[in-house]
């Protein structure tokens, strides 16, 4: 009879605490796969490891509950370690180690691509939210037909489904540029702006070409978009940073690259674009076929950064109002100090050699949870444009060569 007492007696607390522990777990690790939320953190294609790893957690608390504990034991000294060490690596996503949300006069760091207040189009998707099957990947993902040997940047192995995030009416994906009514895509693989022709190209794939090293490429001119992010060390040097997110799988891996953009164009004293979108010094056209419909109405009742309010005192210090519908003006330093932090630009111009300061180069917008800036190239603007925050703001794919993914 004690023999049975003894087999069933009630597990102390600190077995009752593990067990609860490792069921949590295990229940987490459950609801992820059958929410349809597990692409938001992992890689679909290993749901079956990560229900695996959840049902093996479950029969460990069921073991903790059934181990003969005769008393409490130290914890060993490798255990502690390990505990530690995950503890700093949590603080690492939690702290803002290099004052990027630092407060300082006249700069916040905002939300990247959030937009402006004020700005009449918003990043929220105009389609309603699926209720997707477990395992279903949350973005774009490989086709099961794909050939063995596609590469990375062939858009045909890649054209899934739209996800969550995607605007109705979209042509695919991977093309988040504005569409006219009719759905086909109106921009071509170029840009002209006073008379010059830029190559339309995103963040990742200007990362890539300033890692080619190739002459007849860091020579040429560009437009990429991404969102602005101020900072008090940028502002010292007149310049902005301009960020987008690039996904692999899902949200899990996202990084945040971006560029210092630096004013390029001296605009003379006393002369401001006029509302109306005239613009002295060169207006933005398309390389694709002239039926494909404008993108006036798109970027139209644009904000105008750091206009003052009716009837402030002071108008004559005000930042120069932009033009409506928004149009390239030169990117002088007034423009870019009239820049709140959130907006999305387009950026034409240039790479230029420059090597930013270690801690610098390590600034990312706070909402992601690595990136950083280039730390050997800064973008030298000859003309920015604000542009609504685009339906799809992530970069999902990238090529090495014209035509790029923009």
């Amino acid at each position: 009879m004690n023999a049975y007492r003894r087999g069933f007696r009630r597990p102390p607390a600190a077995a009752l605490a593990d067990a609860a522990l490792l069921w949590g777990v295990a229940a987490v690790i459950a609801w992820l796969g059958w929410s349809g939320n597990y692409g938001m953190f992992l890689n679909p294609r290993f749901l079956w490891l990560s229900l695996l790893a959840g049902a093996a957690l479950a029969v460990l608390g069921v073991a903790a509950l059934l181990r003969d504990d005769a008393g409490p034991r130290p914890v060993p000294l490798r255990r502690a370690l390990l505990l530690g060490l995950l503890a700093c690596v949590t603080l690492t996503a939690t702290v803002d180690w290099w004052g990027a949300g630092a407060a300082m006069p006249g700069a916040v760091t905002g939300q990247l691509g959030g937009g402006a207040a004020g700005l009449p189009v918003t990043a929220s998707p105009t389609g309603p939210a699926r209720s997707m099957p477990p395992g279903t990947a949350v973005g774009p993902d490989m086709r099961p037909d794909a050939r063995p040997d596609a590469r990375y940047d062939d858009p045909d192995a890649f054209a899934g489904p739209s996800d969550g995030w995607e605007a109705t009416g979209k042509p695919g994906p991977f093309d988040d540029a504005p569409v006219a009514s009719g759905g086909e895509d109106e921009l071509g693989p170029r840009a002209t702006y006073a008379g010059t022709d830029y190559v339309r190209i995103n963040v990742a794939e200007l990362f890539l070409l300033e890692r080619r090293n190739r002459p007849e490429e860091l020579e040429g001119r560009y437009v990429f978009r991404g969102a602005v992010t101020r900072h008090a060390a940028l502002d010292a040097r007149q310049s902005v940073a301009v960020f987008r997110v690039s996904l692999y799988c899902c949200l899990a891996d996202a990084t945040a690259g971006g560029f210092v953009v630096r004013p390029g164009a001296q605009e003379p004293a006393g002369k401001r674009p006029a509302d109306g979108g005239a613009v002295s010094s060169g207006s933005v056209t398309s390389s694709a076929p002239s039926g494909s419909g404008s993108s006036g109405a798109a970027h139209a009742a644009q904000p105008t950064p750091g206009q003052a309010k009716p009837g402030a005192a002071g108008t004559a210090q005000a930042a120069p109002a932009w033009p409506v519908p928004a149009q390239p003006v030169p990117a002088s330093r007034d423009i870019l100090a009239g820049l709140r932090d959130g907006q999305w630009v387009e950026v034409y111009g240039r790479l230029t050699r420059e090597k930013l300061p270690a801690k610098l180069a390590r600034l990312a917008p706070r909402e992601v949870f690595s990136g950083s800036l280039n730390p050997g190239w800064v973008f030298t603007a000859d003309a920015i444009r604000l542009i609504p925050p685009p339906g799809d703001p992530f970069i999902f794919q990238w090529r090495e060569a014209e035509p790029y993914l923009w």
